[in-house]
């Protein structure tokens, strides 16, 4: 039995039951309240985030139109673009205060410090797998990005949100001083 894969996923797996018990113990509901500058907000951002997501599909498309052969295995690039839409919606909506829900915001102690703890942990361990596959030179294999990319792009998604969580709290920290 190879314990260098089975212990991570156990480690993780123990993490995860504890903050899914710690958030049913809160009582509070799963679901944010947003107003309704938010919700319009979040409507631009879903729309950004698709036509990002087009815009990325239609580049690949005429990339790989005019290239000899795939520069991405099977699957993996559907998986970047989805990604890339991911972090236009979460980027334009941390900036535009429509990412937490009216209880989430500016609480100082609260939602966000613990998603920007989840956040933390999630890059650390992506972070720390795609340096392993980075070492083990498998991210790119015959000129081909493999599905071993996965962890670096989640790692790299995951370090922008809670990067752009830190630069809006500087940002609010100062028009509240400033106020």
């Amino acid at each position: 039995m190879n314990f260098e894969v089975l212990i991570p996923v156990i480690l993780i797996f123990l993490i995860i039951i504890v903050f899914l018990i710690l958030a049913s113990k809160k009582g509070y509901s799963s679901k944010d309240q947003y107003d309704e500058r938010q919700l319009m907000l979040r409507t631009n951002a879903y729309k950004y985030s698709a036509m990002t997501m087009l815009l990325c599909a239609v580049l690949y498309f005429v990339i790989t139109q005019f290239a000899e052969r795939p520069f991405t295995e099977d699957g993996v690039s559907v998986l970047l673009i989805a990604l890339a839409g991911v972090a236009v919606f979460a980027i334009y909506s941390i900036f535009t205060d429509s990412f937490f829900g009216i209880s989430g915001r500016r609480n100082g102690i609260g939602r966000p410090v613990v998603y920007c703890a989840v956040l933390a942990v999630i890059v650390i361990g992506n972070g720390i797998g795609a340096v392993r596959m980075f070492q083990e030179h498998m991210l790119i294999q015959n000129g081909v990005l493999t599905h071993n990319v996965m962890n670096l792009a989640l790692a790299i998604l995951f370090l922008l949100i809670l990067i752009s969580i830190g630069v809006k709290y500087l940002i609010d920290k100062r028009e509240d001083e400033e106020a």
